[in-house]
C-alpha cells in the first residue's frame, strides 16, 4: 500500500516541503516520505498534522540547518499544514538502525521515541514516498519488544499532557487496541471506531466528543465533557493496559 492517495491540500504542501528540503540539503536528501493519519481513511474535515521523515545521507552543515529552519518558517506562512509539522530529519545511518534517532535540524534533544511504531507503519505500507529512496529498503522491521517501548512512550505522553483530553481519549483507545490485538498500525480515527464498539459505554460520549474535535465540528459542551471524563478513562485505560501486559 505504498503511496496511498493524498488529498489535494496535503499533496500541494508535500511538494512545497520537498522543494524546501532539496533547496536546503541538495544531494544530501536521500528520502522524504509521509506517514500518519493522512495514510488512513478519515473524514474529509479531519484535522491533520504533517507527519514526515526526511532522511539525509550526511550530517547537515550549520548553514544547511539554518536554511532549513528559515524555510520551515516560511512554509508555515504559505500553508496551514506548515504550521503543524510533526516529523523528523534523520541521518541515513541512524534510519538503518533500531535505536531511536535524533533530529538533525531541531537538535539532538529531539528524539523520535515512536521510531519502532513508525517503522511498523512503513513496513505495513502506510506511508507516501514523496522523494528518493523507498524507506522499506533501509528501515528495519521492528520486533514486539521495540513496539512495546514505543507504546509505552505514547502512554507517557498522554499522561504528561492532560491538557489535551481529546488527543488523550483517542490515543488511549489506540493503545488499548494495539495491546489487545498486537497490531500497532492504525489511526486514532480507526481506534475510536473500535473503542465505541468494544469499550464500556460510559466512555462513548467522550470518545464521540473527541472525534468531533478532530473533525472540527465540536459542540459547546464537548470540552467540559472531555475534562470530566478523561481522568476516569485514563485510570481505566492504565488498568486495562497493565492487565494486557500480564
Amino acid at each position: 500500500m505504498q503511496n496511498p492517495d493524498l488529498d489535494s491540500e496535503t499533496r500541494v504542501f508535500a511538494a512545497l516541503f520537498r522543494d524546501a528540503l532539496i533547496d536546503a540539503f541538495g544531494s544530501k536528501l536521500h528520502s522524504f516520505y509521509l506517514y500518519g493519519a493522512a495514510m488512513f481513511p478519515h473524514p474529509a474535515s479531519w484535522r491533520l498534522d504533517f507527519d514526515f521523515h526526511a532522511i539525509v545521507s550526511e550530517p547537515p552543515s550549520r548553514a544547511e540547518v539554518d536554511r532549513m529552519l528559515a524555510l520551515r518558517g516560511a512554509l508555515g506562512e504559505k500553508h496551514e499544514l506548515g504550521r503543524d509539522l510533526d516529523g523528523y530529519t534523520i541521518l541515513l545511518a541512524d534510519a538503518e538502525r533500531r535505536a531511536m534517532p535524533h533530529d538533525q535540524v531541531v537538535g539532538s534533544h529531539v528524539i523520535d521515541e515512536s521510531w519502532a511504531l513508525h517503522r511498523a507503519h512503513i513496513h505495513a505500507g502506510r506511508y507516501h514516498l514523496v522523494f528518493g529512496a523507498d524507506p522499506r529498503g533501509f528501515v528495519p522491521l521492528p520486533d514486539w519488544p521495540e513496539l512495546v517501548e514505543g507504546l509505552d512512550s505514547e502512554l507517557r505522553f498522554v499522561v504528561e499532557n492532560p491538557q489535551h483530553p481529546q488527543f488523550g481519549m483517542l490515543n488511549l483507545a489506540r493503545l488499548i487496541y494495539s495491546w489487545t490485538t498486537h497490531d500497532v498500525v492504525l489511526s486514532k480515527y480507526q481506534a475510536a471506531q473500535w473503542a465505541l464498539e468494544n469499550l464500556p459505554q460510559a466512555y462513548c460520549a467522550a470518545i464521540e466528543a473527541a472525534l468531533r474535535s478532530y473533525e472540527r465540528r465540536p459542540r459547546p459542551e464537548d470540552r467540559s465533557l472531555l475534562d470530566r471524563t478523561f481522568p476516569g478513562f485514563l485510570s481505566f485505560a492504565t488498568d486495562r493496559l497493565a492487565a494486557l501486559r500480564c
